[in-house]
């Protein structure tokens, strides 16, 4: 599950698909350059721009959690030149292709994604599942109104969780000249250190938890859909909300100390331009 928190604030949990995605977060970025568009036009960003703002947060407290947090953190938007960018858990992305709606690149993105023991009585034994640093690679092309796209990403932080995979379809809806919805499904794929990391129960966990041994093995882990909004109230002031409702799958939605297989994130944030 791709974005919009800043390095230097770690909020404690995260179950979303890293946020939006490249492709439907670009009118994101155009809002929060002040980049208007004229009406039935899709918003690109310029190459270069710079903005931030609050922002708040609504997240589960772990994977399949059914209490939820809320936290405030700040927000960033940025772009160099058409080819490098921040955005959020995105702490520096590099595009190699990026044209019309086209992209394709790499970045180094930070996973708030955790569990912790006191995040539910049944994990009290169970050893917590920290937040780690990731290698993404993604790919989205636009096509008409649509925006389909891959991504990977793989742990480099050194806490041997694994990598998820990503594929989804979005329908970029421009509404007026100020403002514009993108919406669609996608769904996670995660291999089987993810799934042992966040999911499974071996011998000696199931011993202290006194949770049955589960093995969690690889496959699709959620399939989810995201609703992304913007809104440019000046040139210099945008609003955007981030939706997602994942629904756990597999193994993911078996694990013994799953509460909830529905999972909502919600993230709201106004940005100003700086640049």
């Amino acid at each position: 599950m791709k974005r919009h928190q800043l390095h230097g604030s770690e909020p404690p949990g995260r179950q979303r698909p890293w946020r939006a995605s490249i492709a439907a977060a670009a009118p994101l970025f155009a809002l929060a350059a002040g980049a208007a568009h004229a009406d039935g036009e899709f918003p690109e960003p310029p190459p270069t721009f710079l903005s931030v703002g609050p922002a708040v947060e609504v997240t589960p407290s772990y994977p399949g959690a059914r209490a939820q947090r809320t936290f405030a953190l700040p927000d960033i938007e940025g772009q160099y030149h058409n080819w490098l960018y921040v955005s959020g858990t995105d702490l520096l992305g590099v595009y190699a292709w990026n044209h019309d709606g086209n992209k394709a690149g790499a970045a180094i993105t930070y996973d708030f994604t955790e569990r912790l023991q006191n995040d539910s009585r049944q994990l009290g034994s169970l050893p917590d599942v920290e937040p780690t640093v990731r290698f993404k690679l993604f790919l989205e092309q636009r096509i008409a109104m649509f925006a389909p796209g891959v991504r990977i990403a793989t742990d480099i932080g050194g806490h041997d969780e694994g990598t998820v995979a990503q594929g989804y379809v979005n329908l970029l809806l421009p509404l007026t000249s100020h403002g514009f919805v993108s919406v669609g499904p996608g769904f996670t794929w995660s291999d089987r250190h993810y799934m042992r990391a966040f999911y499974g129960v071996d011998e000696q966990q199931s011993a202290l938890a006194g949770l049955p041994q589960f093995e969690a093995h690889p496959g699709v882990s959620d399939i989810y859909g995201e609703l992304l909004a913007g809104y440019q109230f000046s040139s210099r002031w945008a609003a955007g909300l981030d939706l997602v409702y994942a629904h756990l799958r597999g193994d993911a939605a078996a694990s013994p100390f799953i509460e909830q297989r529905g999972q909502a994130t919600w993230f709201a944030s106004i940005l100003y331009k700086i640049l």
